[in-house]
C-alpha cells in the first residue's frame, strides 16, 4: 500500500483518547496519524484534571466588562484568544499545504 501525501494523514491532539481513534482508522494503512499540540483542548493550568465541584470553588467569574475572549476561567488557564490563535495557526499550516 502506498503511502499518503502528508496534507492526507489524519491530526489529532497527543491525549491519548484521540491519538487511539486516530490510530484506529488507520489501522491496516500505511498512514501514521500526525500529532499536533495545537490541537489540544484547552488548558486549565493546575487546576486540570479537578472535579467540577472543585472547579466551581475556584472558578474567576467574568469581570464587568463581559471580554469573554481574553477571559481566563482559573488562574493559569488558558483564554480562548489562545486557543483560537493556535488553532487558527494551525489551519493556516495546513491550509498552505
Amino acid at each position: 500500500m502506498s503511502r499518503l501525501p502528508r496534507a492526507l494523514s489524519p491530526r489529532c491532539d497527543p491525549v491519548s483518547r484521540t491519538t487511539q481513534t486516530a490510530r484506529i482508522l488507520t489501522k491496516n494503512t500505511s498512514v501514521e496519524p500526525i500529532l499536533d499540540q495545537r490541537l489540544s483542548e484547552m488548558s486549565f493550568g493546575k487546576q486540570e484534571g479537578m472535579s467540577q465541584d472543585e472547579h466551581n470553588k475556584i472558578m474567576v467569574p467574568l469581570d464587568t466588562t463581559r471580554n469573554r475572549i481574553e477571559h481566563r476561567i482559573c488562574d493559569g488557564a488558558e483564554n480562548r484568544k489562545i486557543v483560537a490563535s493556535r488553532i487558527s495557526e494551525f489551519l493556516e499550516e495546513i491550509m498552505k499545504g
